[in-house]
């Protein structure tokens, strides 16, 4: 809604420009978010397996060529729907992400560098809620634009359990402990909508 009003708010003082280009994208089933960490024991891997919402993002375009990309718009991952491979390590990530408390993860893309038609790295601002807390990250995204009617963002951030005021899970009586830094890998694959 912000990035919206502040689209508005320039038009409104700058007559002479011309609105920015709105294109609706739906965000694709085979999208996938990953969670990667590490315990004293092993490393674990959470990865959802299909992305089943219908969300849709608004992509705006601008004639300034050198005016960043913006978004209306994000992906919500219910906490389900990851799977750590592992039916225990699943529960107690479930438990450490507040499922019952918060079952979604929330990310909403605020912007991106201009990208063109080839594959190419470009800097977003996301925003991620988990657990009822959220947090302003920028992420590198390896941008596909390859097709006319397909878009993907690539990207991987380094975050920790601390960051949304969580505490790593431990299982067996704290016998197993798991280390507080993850590395969260993105992959949002669209489809033009329409």
């Amino acid at each position: 809604m912000t990035t919206v009003l502040m689209i508005l708010f320039h038009f409104l003082f700058n007559p002479g420009s011309k609105p920015p280009v709105a294109e609706k994208w739906i965000i694709d089933r085979n999208s996938v978010f990953t969670i990667e960490g590490k315990s004293n024991v092993a490393p674990f891997r959470c990865q959802t397996t299909e992305y089943l919402n219908n969300d849709t993002i608004t992509l705006f375009r601008n004639e300034n060529p050198n005016a960043p990309y913006s978004f209306s718009g994000g992906l919500k991952i219910l906490i389900r729907w990851f799977d750590c491979e592992q039916q225990v390590m699943t529960r107690e990530m479930w438990r450490t992400l507040k499922e019952k408390e918060k079952p979604e993860m929330k990310i909403n893309l605020i912007s991106i560098t201009r990208f063109n038609q080839h594959s190419q790295k470009a800097m977003g601002l996301v925003d991620i809620e988990l657990a009822g807390v959220t947090k302003r990250c920028e992420i590198l995204f390896e941008v596909h634009n390859g097709q006319p009617k397909l878009l993907s963002f690539s990207g991987t951030r380094q975050m920790c359990f601390a960051d949304f005021k969580l505490k790593p899970p431990n299982k067996l009586a704290g016998l197993i402990k798991v280390e507080e830094n993850l590395m969260v890998r993105f992959k949002i694959n669209m489809k033009a909508a329409g």
